[in-house]
Parts: structure tokens; sequence; C-alpha cells
């Protein structure tokens, strides 16, 4: 069952769909929700080229379409599922998103103009097959429910990524965390029983952003290599870090876990100690909470300097009373804050340490810092 919450691309689901059947997996029995949005192809259009025109500053999205999918869902300009079934209203939608979008392709990233009517007719074809598959499926929830069936919902991405809390603007355009299952489902949050997260016994990330324990040593490529850390739709590689317990307890915290599924313990076989990031140093005290430290200059004046925290490309902007410019790159490509270089505390022996990693105490920080 694919739920409303969820952004479709017709043709990429079609294309898994045939690839499952080619391999004897039954795939007759799929459902779609009636209220979910479709990818269109300006979206993709536009998400590519959107990321290509930031340049070093870019979110490393996935390029697929899905944020731009969600922008226009939020802004009522969407395109849903049922409206397969009336090429009118089809037509009238997709005309009137594209009289913006093929402003948007065509003036500002100078990329040529989409014709509407081209993209109705590929979705009228894809529509032929995704039809039948359509229908309310809060219904079909709500009765497998009263019948005492067991429902597992599974969320996309993880914690870190959700628009609300997590490492914005480094996130994904839906909410990951356990509370957007009742929104992106239907069913009501108090029939919800269980929260299980899934937790790999070392830390990946895909795209820009915070990374604390990320590893840019022999055992970050061991991590990548053995765990096969590949993007799946993508094909990018994953970065990999040391098992974090700081963000792991609070993914507890925000999506109110009943059980923990860890995986991937097999990979770190062979080691003679596992690293763990227990909590977060700064000026060799243990953080407790994200508090503004005075900054290292006394100059009396005001000043507004943009680092770099947590990630080689995650900008957070700080505002000292008193402050000096930031100084360039001084590990890895990050820049770093003023006085603020701290090592990770791992159980590992000095000598095994990877590096330092430069992290800021600040409310401004978008990382959880709790300990």
């Amino acid at each position: 069952m694919i739920g409303n919450g969820v952004v479709i691309d017709p043709g990429v689901l079609l294309e898994e769909m045939d690839g499952l059947s080619a391999r004897g997996v039954d795939v007759s029995r799929i459902v779609i929700s009636a209220d979910a949005h479709l990818i269109m192809p300006y979206h993709v259009a536009i998400d590519k080229v959107a990321e290509r025109y930031l340049g070093k500053a870019k979110i490393g999205t996935t390029g697929r379409g899905i944020g731009p999918a969600y922008q226009d869902k939020v802004a009522r300009l969407g395109v849903r599922t049922q409206d397969l079934f009336d090429e009118s209203i089809l037509r009238q939608k997709v005309e009137s998103a594209l009289d913006l979008k093929n402003q948007i392709l065509t003036k500002i990233y100078n990329r040529k103009a989409l014709d509407p009517h081209a993209v109705v007719d590929e979705l009228l074809v894809h529509g032929e097959r995704i039809k039948p598959m359509i229908t309310d499926t809060r219904v079909l929830l709500r009765d497998a429910l009263d019948r005492g069936d067991n429902v597992l919902l599974e969320g996309s991405q993880g914690t870190l990524l959700d628009v609300d809390h997590g490492t914005y603007p480094f996130v994904t355009s839906s909410n990951p965390t356990g509370g957007g299952a009742a929104v992106g489902s239907g069913i009501g949050p108090t029939r919800i029983t269980r929260v299980i997260g899934i937790l790999k016994a070392y830390t990946t990330r895909v795209g820009s952003g915070p990374f604390p324990t990320e590893l840019f040593d022999e055992y970050g490529e061991m991590l990548r290599k053995v765990g096969g850390e590949v993007g799946v739709n993508t094909g990018r590689d994953r970065r990999c870090g040391w098992f974090d317990a700081v963000i792991a307890r609070y993914a507890t915290m925000v999506n109110g876990l009943t059980d923990i599924f860890l995986t991937k313990l097999d990979i770190l076989s062979g080691l003679d100690k596992v690293p763990v990031c227990v909590a977060y140093d700064v000026d060799g005290e243990r953080v407790t909470r994200c508090r503004p430290r005075r900054p290292v200059s006394t100059t009396p004046s005001r000043c507004t300097s943009t680092w770099m925290a947590g990630g080689r490309t995650s900008p957070a902007l700080v505002r000292w009373p008193t402050c000096r410019p930031t100084r360039g790159s001084t590990w890895s490509g990050w820049r770093s804050c003023p006085a603020r270089r701290s090592a990770l505390s791992a159980s590992v022996p000095a000598a095994r340490r990877t590096s330092s990693y430069e992290i800021c105490s600040t409310d401004s920080l978008a990382f959880p810092l709790t300990c």
C-alpha cells in the first residue's frame, strides 16, 4: 500500500513493478492512495537544474523531483493520482502549473520549456496501468485494524532528514519521524501501538549536511565497502562514521520509540575496539545543552560570520556580540568557529582516534546537542 503521504513518479513506479514481475514477484496486490501526489516531469527538471545552480551550496537532493512535488502539494498546485481519472482536470492542472514552471525553467535557468500536451499524454499512458490500483487506502487500513490485523507502516529516510526535526535545511521535504506515520497514512495516532526504530551499528548519511562522527580514513572506506553503503536510488556513496549515541537518543525522543532494531553489527566484525560517540565535547567539557559562548575577540564591534558546523557543506549563521572574521579551512574542508576545536568522545584509544571534530556550541546549530 502506497499511502497519501507519498509522492509518486508513475514511470519509476511502473519500472520497479516490471522489474519485480520479471523476478517472479506478485505485484497484483499493490494499492495506491487516491490522495497521493504525482511527481511530474517539470518537478524533476527543476530539481536537477536548481541543485546544479546552487553549486557548492547545494542541499544534496536525489534529483528525483521529490522536493518540488511536495512544494506544489503545499502550494495547492499538485496533481494527485485521482486526477488520472479525469483527463480535462488533468490537462487543466498541468497547463496551469507549466504556466509558472516554464517561466522558471526558461527565464531563470535558461532551459527549454516543457510541452503540457506531451506531459499529459505521457501521464495518460501510465495512468491506464495505475488507475486499477488507486483506492481510498484510509478505509482499507481502518478495516484491517478493526479486524485485528497487523499493520506495519514503513517511513522513508531517517529522523535527521525530517523537515521539522532534522538537520534543516539538509533534510527531505516530508516527516519521516513517527508522528508522520499517522498523517501519511490516515491512521489515527491513538491506533498506533508500537514505534520501532531501525539503527545501524554505525552511522551513514547521503548528501550534504552535519555529520559529527564522519570518517575520512581507512575505517570510513571499510564501512562503505563492506557495508555496501551506496544509495539505492541514486547510486551515490554514503558518508560513513562511527555509531552516534547522541543522535540515537535524540531519535528515540522525537519518535517515541518503543523498540530499537540494530542492524549491520556483522560489518564491525574483526575490529579490536568499536568506537561509539556518547557525547559531544566543547573545550574539553561535555555539552549538556547548546548555549552561545563568549567570543575570543574583545573588539567592541558587531559582525556576522558564517561558518561550517558539523559537516563539510552545512552552513549556519552565527551572530556574536563581538567576533572576528572566520578563518579558512583548517581540517578536512570544514571551516572552524573561533576556538571551538574539540575531540570526539569515543571508546577508542587516542592513537586510534580518527581525528578531532569541529563542533561549535551555539543555539543556531541545526544539530541536536543534548546528552
